[in-house]
């Protein structure tokens, strides 16, 4: 908010409560002083009150259309239910006449909080009659002020677009609320939290709006009217307890949304595996399915749906080391040129991206999160090639980055077959022509990573036949560090280049150190070699 800070030293001054600098200001302000001469003070003074007013006159003179752009930025800065994004109201405190364009303009005060107590109040008073944006808590030991605050918000529901209802301690005030609640027509968004299981208020949905498109739960039972259902463009699902949702139950659910643009499930309970003959379930019109899930059944019920093409997907989940091979459906995978492979102790991430014909990205980004150790590598290469074999085929960039936070008891030795693992994994990548390798020093990057991967390059068969462009950053070349290192990449550049399968480029203009030694036996054998600057050579 540091345009609010800014824009607050133009306040006219007031004749009380004047503010305090701190010890370190004034201790620099009592050195200038004394560095200063009283005629040099009073010329600065003059000059200081000039600039000071001539400021203050430009801000009170801005037109009101302007103060109220400078109020909708300020604004939407931050999250406007949280206290950060109210204190935009502090430029309206400037002067008399900011303070009266804000308050008429009642777009600026659309968003309430029951929360808030009397400020929600206030904002709904002052937003007129222009349609809101509520979040309404409600509780059972409710104190006298915040039971007439909620009733307020409720009387004026009939002009709401937006609804958020939270229930904190009992599931009855939620359906109590449910059959004396009629749901306005200006209403395209509702949203329904719970902290304890609850089911689904389907008396609150008696009446749907026709332009309600946005539905989110949480704790709340799967919801199941088809009318519903089939006008819905934005569904989340959040479950953070452990209990069972039936899977069959979700794609019943999913049957009705045809008209769904984005789908969201976050859910630590178990899903279990579904019947054999359970049929697929369509949704032609989504565009993003994001799932945050605990465990690997849910893989099953993914295939179980009819995806269009080019859908973004963003999947977090623990993949534990016996896990069973469960493949993402080809459909959400086999568009992707490019992809990136994050490896670290904790955690592997693999992110994909497409740019379309008509200029939209479609993105795929999957996270899983488990205690890898130093097998992580070999894990993220082995989770590449099987449960996301179909992204392979046509990818043309590859990237691998190796984090540094590994610590290791004992030495970490190159193990011959994952060597051939990694040459399995370059042979499903017949399109790749361009492969990066962010890395560090650590010995599982080298011994890990780098080495198996210069000796699968150079195997009999060839892998990767048009990879043109080889680039390392964040490595050290250097013989006295790691002789195998640079040796191998050498051996590696001069079999291939006897193949005719030679790299036109190999980039290590940003390894932290590189001999010169290597780069003149590299230049014969590769079309372009591009160095680091002469101070890490």
């Amino acid at each position: 908010m540091k345009l609010v800070q800014s824009l607050e030293k133009y306040r006219p001054s007031r004749r009380r409560g004047t503010r305090t600098i701190t010890a370190s200001a004034d201790g620099q302000v009592l050195e200038y002083l004394s560095k200063t001469s009283g005629s040099d003070l009073e010329t600065l003074s003059i000059e200081s009150r000039c600039n000071a007013d001539e400021l203050r006159s430009q801000c009170v003179h801005l037109p009101a259309e302007i103060l109220i752009l400078v109020f909708l930025a300020l604004q939407n800065s931050a999250s406007p239910w949280t206290l950060e994004g109210r204190k935009w109201i502090r430029a309206t405190h400037v002067c008399r006449k900011w303070r009266e364009a804000s308050l008429a303009w009642p777009d600026l005060w659309t968003f309430v909080d029951t929360s808030w107590g009397t400020i929600a109040t206030e904002f709904i008073r002052r937003s007129g009659v222009v349609p809101l944006k509520l979040r309404v808590g409600l509780k059972v030991f409710a104190s006298h002020p915040q039971i007439e605050v909620v009733n307020f918000a409720f009387e004026q529901v009939s002009r709401a677009s937006e609804l958020h209802i939270f229930t904190y301690d009992s599931i009855e005030r939620l359906s109590d609320i449910s059959g004396k609640l009629t749901l306005p027509e200006t209403l395209h968004t509702i949203s329904l939290h719970s902290q304890i299981q609850c089911p689904f208020p389907h008396l609150l949905f008696r009446n749907i709006p026709i332009g309600l498109k946005h539905l989110e739960t949480t704790l709340i039972s799967l919801p199941s009217q088809p009318d519903l259902l089939r006008q819905l463009t934005h569904l989340k699902i959040h479950h953070y307890q452990r209990f069972s949702v039936p899977p069959c139950d979700v794609l019943r659910m999913l049957g009705f949304c045809t008209t769904l643009l984005e789908f969201e499930l976050d859910y630590e309970g178990c899903m279990s595996l579904l019947p054999p003959d359970t049929s697929c379930v369509s949704l032609p019109c989504l565009r993003r399915l994001r799932l945050v899930v605990s465990q690997s059944g849910f893989v099953d019920l993914l295939n179980r749906i009819i995806f269009p093409i080019g859908v973004s997907l963003h999947l977090e989940s623990p993949v534990p080391i016996n896990s069973p091979v469960l493949f993402i459906p080809r459909v959400l995978c086999s568009i992707y040129d490019s992809c990136h492979l994050g490896i670290s102790p904790g955690a592997i991430c693999l992110q994909a991206t497409h740019i379309t014909t008509h200029g939209r990205e479609v993105t795929m980004d999957v996270i899983f999160c488990h205690n890898f150790g130093h097998f992580a590598v070999r894990l993220g290469l082995k989770e590449l090639r099987t449960n996301f074999r179909a992204l392979l085929p046509q990818l043309q960039s590859l990237t691998i980055s190796v984090s540094s936070r590994w610590q290791l008891a004992e030495p970490f030795f190159i193990q011959p077959s994952f060597t051939e693992h990694l040459a399995l994994v370059l042979a499903d990548i017949p399109r790749l022509a361009t492969l990066i390798i962010h890395g560090n020093d650590s010995v599982v990057a080298k011994n890990g990573l780098i080495i198996p991967l210069f000796l699968a390059l150079r195997m009999e068969q060839s892998p990767c036949p048009n990879l043109r462009s080889l680039i390392f950053t964040k490595f050290s070349f250097i013989s006295s560090l790691d002789t195998g290192l640079r040796d191998e990449f050498v051996a590696c550049a001069k079999v291939r280049d006897q193949r005719g399968v030679r790299f036109a480029k190999v980039d290590i203009s940003e390894c932290y150190a590189v001999e010169q030694s290597l780069v003149d036996e590299l230049t014969p054998l590769v079309d372009t070699v591009v160095q680091p600057s002469s101070r890490a050579m």
